[in-house]
C-alpha cells in the first residue's frame, strides 16, 4: 500500500529527490536504518516525556508540505542550505512548534544552531 502512495505522488519525490520513487522506496523507508544522527518521536509520547518543542525539517519549494507544517502549528528558524536527498541537494526550513509551555527563546537559548543568523550550522 505505501508503494502504491508513493508511485500515485511522483511530484514529492522530484521535489525533495529530483528523481522519482524507486520500486523499493516504501520497503526502504518501512525496513531502512535512519541516517546517523537521526531519531522518530511521536507528539505524544515526547510531551508525555518532558518534551517541551517539536522541530523538523522541510524542503523548501515543497508548498504542500510547507503549507501543512505551518497549519500544524510548526514556525520556521532557519534555513540549512546543501542538504542532499537522492540525486537533489535541497534547502530545508528548520521548523519548531512549541509544546508544554516552551518558548522559542528557551529553545534557541538551548538549540543556538536553529538561529537565524547562524550560517551552515548543522
Amino acid at each position: 500500500m505505501l508503494q502504491a502512495l508513493f508511485d500515485a505522488n511522483p511530484e514529492y519525490f522530484l521535489t525533495v529527490q529530483g528523481e522519482p520513487a524507486a520500486p523499493t522506496e516504501a520497503h526502504e523507508e518501512i525496513h531502512g536504518e535512519l541516517p546517523s544522527g537521526w531519531s522518530f518521536t511521536k507528539r505524544r509520547w515526547a510531551m508525555a516525556n518532558g518534551a517541551k518543542w517539536l522541530r523538523l525539517g522541510v524542503v523548501r519549494g515543497n508548498s504542500r508540505g510547507e503549507r501543512f507544517w505551518e497549519s500544524a502549528g510548526y514556525i520556521q528558524t532557519r534555513l540549512r542550505h546543501g542538504v542532499a536527498f537522492g540525486a537533489q541537494t535541497n534547502t530545508l526550513r528548520v521548523m519548531f512548534k512549541p509544546l508544554a509551555r516552551g518558548t522559542l527563546e528557551e529553545y534557541l537559548s538551548l538549540v543556538p544552531r536553529d538561529r537565524p543568523e547562524v550560517p551552515n550550522a548543522l
